[in-house]
């Protein structure tokens, strides 16, 4: 269950997007239906003790369907059979993800309270008067497969996520994470950089991309000789993001084209790489301290890339010990019978 929490945050968040359109009435019609008959559905799975509903299978299932179709095609399930299977895998791999972060919630004490049933209820009540309607809300709720009872739920997983989150990484956590903490993450794990790109020749025409690489060699010399970077950056370089980044790019490994990314890793800090050759063409980069301005300004956002960092195996464990079993008709569901 690898990206475990970034998959059901995902989902969570879609679904709350989705609020600006659910309503309160919910849908009548069957959502199974096989042989032209329609099927009772008392559940389609049980997970430990609990029931899952049609309502909320049909609501993964659907909406995988259709980004299925959206980028294979809606032949799909008859050109490729074995995706039918593939779509129930991850419709159950989806519920069966939210119900490990209920439990690993549980197994914390944590749950929602009445200010978190407030935030559900104002969260709601803004998405509908945003919406601009009843008939708005159900138009979307049909094309969405989305009822407000789950979309309550969903919100709630996401409350109880962050509630988690916090209760064992907050202030006062028991594996509090503290801002030297962050601190020592950025250090330890991101580089900043300035560079200067000469790009290569768009047709790959080998004479303009040795005189590109030439024009590198001669922006390193400058570079090497003591000229200010930024007025090389601004001479030659063709990256239109350093406009957008004038104080360099921070990243992290996996973040850039390799050859960069191991350029940027091996210098020392206030250091000038050789001419660095990419698929973009031909850099010159500048190593520089990660400033404490830059750390105070952004440490919420890499504190919670911290917490996704640890909570994810704490999902994974539970998702793993978590039991499942199908309906006894559950292979009566299929892309051609879920409606």
């Amino acid at each position: 269950m690898n990206g475990t929490k970034k998959i059901v945050t995902a989902l969570v968040a879609s679904a709350v997007a989705l609020s600006l359109f659910a309503g309160c009435q919910q849908k009548t019609s069957p959502y199974l239906v096989v042989d032209g008959k329609e099927v009772a559905v008392p559940y389609v799975l049980k997970i430990g003790d609990e029931k899952i509903s049609m309502e909320e299978y049909r609501y993964y299932y659907l909406n995988t369907k259709a980004q299925a179709e959206m980028y294979m095609g809606s032949d799909i399930w008859e050109t490729v059979p074995e995706m039918a299977d593939n779509l129930k895998a991850t419709s159950e791999s989806m519920i069966r993800q939210s119900r490990a972060i209920r439990k690993l919630a549980a197994d914390n004490n944590v749950s929602l309270d009445d200010e978190d049933q407030k935030t559900i209820d104002e969260r709601l009540a803004s998405n509908k008067e945003s919406a601009g309607g009843e008939e708005g809300y159900q138009e979307a709720l049909t094309s969405m497969y989305l009822t407000e009872p789950l979309l309550r739920e969903f919100i709630g997983d996401d409350i109880l996520l962050t509630k988690t989150e916090e209760a064992l990484y907050g202030p006062g956590g028991s594996e509090e994470i503290t801002d030297q903490d962050v601190t020592d993450y950025i250090l330890g794990n991101y580089v900043r950089a300035k560079h200067v790109l000469i790009n290569k020749s768009e047709t790959g025409d080998a004479a303009e991309n040795a005189a590109a690489k030439q024009k590198a060699q001669n922006v390193l010399a400058q570079a090497k000789n003591g000229a200010d970077f930024d007025e090389l950056i601004k001479q030659y370089g063709q990256d239109p993001g350093t406009e957008v980044y004038p104080d360099g790019y921070v990243f992290t490994k996996g973040e850039m084209v390799e050859e960069f990314e191991t350029a940027a890793f091996e210098l020392a800090e206030n250091g000038i790489s050789d001419v660095v050759e990419t698929t973009y063409g031909y850099h010159v980069l500048l190593r520089l301290p990660i400033t404490d301005e830059y750390i105070a300004e952004n440490k919420d956002t890499y504190r919670q890339s911290m917490m996704d960092e640890k909570i994810t195996p704490l999902l994974e464990e539970v998702y793993d010990s978590l039991t499942v079993e199908t309906w006894e008709k559950y292979d009566t569901i299929t892309p051609e019978t879920v409606k």
